[in-house]
């Protein structure tokens, strides 16, 4: 906490034929980010290719009869990508023959149905017109055909200045079918269209075709009935086939980037140093004895500037991370500033939206989606910040006297009816977060580079002077001018020659105090957002209830409940942004300085 994970760096010498079973170890584990030395000698390139075809093929499959993916444990992963291929390449082959037999019969079968479809309307066309084609007429023209929705539409563009007669009736997806009457030549007119004759059949009436219908339509439905019987037979063996592939083509893609010979293997990498031990204890078990291991801290081997930044927090701050790696990930030894980050974003949440009822509500939504295991899923730990926000406001709703939207007597004071001093406190907080920022970038900076501590635009000096026109603007009555002078300018002058010092631009020496002068004041000013959300909130709960006071009454109910729906929904959304603005641009700037490298370590999902 407070740092980021210690880092080792690990060597590992393997034989070629443990390789595989200690590489998947450290995949189930997830604690190796591997790091590549030299050449790589890795397995065979023709398995991986095996693995990559068998891989599209049952993904294929899973999608044909509309399997939904279902992840395996680690745990669950055979390693061992042969014995996978010869498993499941032949039963493979033969749910791909049985699929293409039950495709092609529920193809043949829709292409009758669609058929079947435009002949029953061309038969209730030729019924509306009294027409009767028991043989093929004398002296007129009878067309009867598909077309193209928008062309059927235009008839009368097309045979408009003819002598004919015409009927459209909807088809199927977005064609019509049309019949069209007229002297010799008349159906000439299409020739330019996208018409095509729909074939009729003697001595049958639509009826006839309706029920031929509805028994294409019983084959389909036992069509549909084997393919969920297929699902049901082969969905866990694919869906447990697709996981196994995938693990084994991850861990021979890792493999090719082993530096070694075709005998010995080298796996070298980055892993949290309290893991080692046991990790070499298990690769000791694996491997029965027949394999060297050495590591040491990063910070001994010259790989500190390579290492991987990794959290190191406990479990409930997991949400926090979220938002700390939205922003950056600090580099490796650097401070990390979650557990911080807990603390102030929920205050700053909690006080512009500060109500029981509102927060109780994003607290259940939170703790369903936290321990709902499919949202959990899908959503990562958007459930419990939720939850942790939800909560902050409930605790500022009993502060603040809300619930709601309802007042109610508050346990410290009403800010609504104490504008001046939510404001003062507001900035307080501020002031108090900007400070703090300033002191950890010059705890970072002592480490990094010492004279960026004390010179540097949010060193030790700017802080003096932020501090002392502090000072100065909290102590009442009048402030001598030379003792002002001394507290505001002594410090700015500092940081000049320091710029000078440091041989930085005329500009940047210039240019510098007055950023640091700015930046203060309207980081600071920033901060009055807090208490003018916080009104803001009860200004629209206010408003919410006014305008159902002037709704008859049964519409009041639903108003209000739907108003406050929208004010939690809303304006929870523009809080958060506000506070993660108040986070990135006022606070992290001071001191996130540097971006670290993310920790990946082998998976094997």
């Amino acid at each position: 906490m407070f740092r980021t994970e210690r880092m080792a760096y690990l060597r590992l010498l393997l034989l070629r034929e443990d390789v595989l079973r200690t590489t998947g170890e450290l995949a189930r584990r997830e604690v190796l980010h591997p790091e590549s030395e030299g050449p790589g000698h890795g397995p065979d390139p023709e398995l991986s290719e095996e693995l990559e075809g068998l891989l599209r093929r049952i993904e294929s499959l899973r999608s044909k009869l509309g399997i939904g993916h279902r992840p395996l444990r680690p745990q669950d992963v055979p390693l061992d990508p042969e014995g996978l291929i010869s498993e499941a390449e032949g039963k493979v082959s033969e749910l791909e023959e049985r699929i293409g037999e039950v495709e092609a019969k529920r193809e043949e079968l829709s292409k009758r149905e669609e058929d079947l479809i435009y002949q029953v309307r061309a038969y209730e066309l030729l019924e509306d017109l009294n027409l009767e084609l028991s043989e093929e007429p004398r002296y007129v023209d009878v067309a009867v055909g598909r077309l193209p929705r928008a062309q059927a539409d235009g008839m009368e563009d097309y045979v408009g200045d003819l002598t004919c007669a015409w009927d459209v009736k909807p088809g199927g997806r977005d064609e019509a079918v049309v019949v069209l009457v007229g002297q010799r030549g008349t159906s000439d007119a299409l020739s330019g269209l996208r018409f095509a004759p729909v074939e009729l059949r003697k001595g049958i009436t639509s009826e006839e075709l309706e029920l031929e219908r509805w028994r294409i339509r019983e084959e389909l439905a036992d069509v549909a009935e084997e393919v969920e019987h297929l699902r049901e037979e082969w969905g866990e063996r694919l869906c447990f086939w697709e996981e196994a592939v995938r693990a084994n083509l991850r861990l021979l893609r890792e493999m090719e980037r082993f530096s070694g010979t075709e005998e010995v293997a080298e796996i070298s990498g980055f892993v949290p140093l309290g893991e080692c031990p046991e990790v070499c204890k298990e690769v000791e078990r694996l491997t029965g004895g027949r394999f060297y291991a050495e590591y040491s801290p990063v910070e001994e081997v010259g790989k500190e500037e390579d290492a991987p930044s990794k959290f190191s927090n406990p479990r409930f701050l997991r949400a926090f991370e979220s938002l700390v790696a939205t922003y950056g990930l600090p580099p490796y030894g650097g401070l990390d500033p979650t557990p911080i980050l807990a603390v102030v974003f929920p205050v700053m949440f909690g006080a512009m939206f500060g109500d029981v009822g509102h927060g109780a509500l994003l607290a259940l939504a939170g703790a369903f989606l936290a321990f709902h295991r499919k949202f959990r899923r899908k959503l990562g730990n958007i459930g419990e910040f939720l939850l942790y926000m939800g909560g902050a406001s409930v605790i500022f709703g009993l502060l603040f006297g809300s619930a709601f939207g309802l007042e109610f007597e508050p346990l410290w004071f009403r800010p609504s009816e104490d504008t001046i001093r939510f404001m003062e406190l507001s900035v307080g907080f501020g002031v108090v977060v900007l400070s703090l920022g300033v002191l950890l970038n010059v705890l970072q900076a002592l480490r990094r580079e010492p004279s960026e501590a004390l010179f540097g635009r949010w060193g030790a000096l700017s802080g003096a002077f932020y501090w002392g026109g502090l000072a100065l603007v909290i102590r009442s009555g009048e402030v001598p001018l030379v003792p002002a002078a001394l507290v505001l300018g002594l410090p700015l002058l500092l940081m000049i020659l320091g710029s000078i010092w440091a041989r930085r631009d005329v500009v940047e020496v210039l240019m510098g105090p007055v950023e640091v002068v700015m930046g203060y004041f309207a980081n600071t000013i920033s901060y009055v957002r807090i208490a003018a959300f916080g009104l803001t909130h009860a200004a629209l709960m206010s408003s919410v209830f006014t305008i159902a006071d002037m709704l008859p009454r049964e519409a009041e109910i639903s108003t209000i409940v739907e108003g406050n729906l929208l004010v939690v929904g809303l304006e929870g959304l523009i809080v958060t942004i506000q506070c993660m603005r108040l986070t990135y641009y006022e606070f992290f700037s001071k001191f996130f300085l540097e971006q670290g490298r993310p920790f990946r370590p082998l998976r094997l999902r």
